[in-house]
C-alpha cells in the first residue's frame, strides 16, 4: 500500500492524529521530566535507567517528527512528486 504526500499531511493535520501526537508528546515530556527527578534532584545515575527514560522520549518524539520521506523508504515506497 502507498500512500501519497498529500494524504500523509492531511493525515497529519486530522484533529485525531492531532489528538494522539499531543498524547505522545506529554509522554515524552514525562519521561524527561522523570529523568531530570531522578539524575538532578534525585542524585541517581544508574546510566541504565536515564538511557531507557532517554530512549522512550526520543521514540515517542521520533514518531511525532517523522516526515513522509522516511515512511517511504521504511516501507520501500516511492515518493510521489507532490
Amino acid at each position: 500500500m502507498s500512500v501519497s504526500s498529500d494524504e500523509f499531511t492531511r493525515w497529519r493535520e486530522d484533529r485525531v492524529t492531532q489528538w494522539v501526537f499531543a498524547s505522545l508528546a506529554m509522554t515524552a515530556e514525562e519521561n524527561k521530566d522523570d529523568w531530570l527527578q531522578r539524575s538532578w534532584e534525585g542524585g541517581m545515575a544508574d546510566p541504565m535507567v536515564l538511557v531507557e527514560l532517554k530512549t522512550r522520549a526520543d521514540a515517542y518524539r521520533a514518531i511525532i517528527d517523522a516526515p513522509y520521506e522516511a515512511h517511504c523508504e521504511t516501507n520501500g515506497d516511492e515518493r510521489d512528486a507532490s
